[in-house]
C-alpha cells in the first residue's frame, strides 16, 4: 500500500493493510493496530446473504456520519450482549 500511496509512508508510518478473509466475503482493513475478530457462530441458514461492499472515504461527511453510527451501534451490541469493552477480553 505505501508504494502506491507514498503520502501513507509520510503520514501514517504505523498504517498496515490487514486481509480478514470469512466464508463468504473479504474485509480490507487500513489501521496501525491490528483488528481484533472475534467469531460469533454460523449465521442462521435463513439469513439474508451480505451486501455489497462499502468503501469509506475519510474527506465524505457521509462516510464519518457512518463510521460513528456503526462504531455506537457496535458499543451498544457489546453492551447487551455483557462482553468487556475491546481491549479487556
Amino acid at each position: 500500500m505505501q508504494l502506491r500511496e507514498p503520502l501513507f509512508k509520510n503520514d501514517h508510518p504505523n498504517c498496515r493493510h490487514y486481509i480478514v478473509a470469512t466464508e463468504d466475503d473479504v474485509i480490507e482493513v487500513l489501521a496501525s493496530e491490528a483488528p481484533v475478530v472475534i467469531h460469533e457462530g454460523r449465521a442462521p441458514d435463513e439469513s439474508p446473504v451480505p451486501g455489497r461492499s462499502v468503501i469509506l472515504r475519510r474527506d465524505e461527511p457521509a462516510a464519518q456520519e457512518y463510521l460513528d453510527n456503526l462504531v455506537k451501534e457496535l458499543g451498544e451490541s457489546r453492551e447487551s450482549q455483557n462482553r468487556p469493552p475491546h481491549g479487556k477480553d
